[in-house]
């Protein structure tokens, strides 16, 4: 199953659209970084106020785009181990969010934060050689 809505461009970015094989990429020193913005907006963001999410029995990945349902939708694949979970309840609206989108926003619950938050920290990276 293909999520119905993308990551957007700017949460995401990558210094190439392809990256090479190993071999290759070890032989060219080629540079290649990832920069994610895990808290940038995204329009339409699914919400719930759910605190019970479903979750994989055997690697406890959570409901998600990629995962495949069975013939009769009496199970689902999860994507990341590959193996059957049974539904044994219908599934929720929250659910239909997880699965419908691969940024999914939920409420954690009050047992959940043991502490209080850490302030953001931030990283500066600034290249000095001659080079640059």
């Amino acid at each position: 199953m293909e999520p119905s809505q993308p990551i957007p461009p700017d949460a995401l970015v990558l210094t190439s659209s392809t990256v090479p094989p190993d071999s290759v990429f070890r032989s060219i020193n080629f540079p290649f970084a990832v920069s994610a913005r895990p808290i940038s907006t995204i329009p339409n963001l699914s919400y719930s106020k759910q605190f019970k999410l479903t979750r994989c029995e055997f690697c406890k990945a959570y409901l998600n785009p990629y995962i495949a349902f069975n013939s009769d939708r009496s199970a689902w694949n999860c994507s990341l181990c590959h193996r059957d979970n049974v539904i044994t309840s219908p599934l929720s609206e929250a659910d239909m969010g997880q699965i419908a989108s691969p940024a999914y926003e939920t409420a954690a619950p009050p047992d959940y934060i043991l502490r209080a938050p850490v302030p953001p920290t931030y990283l500066f990276i600034i290249d000095v050689l001659s080079s640059a």
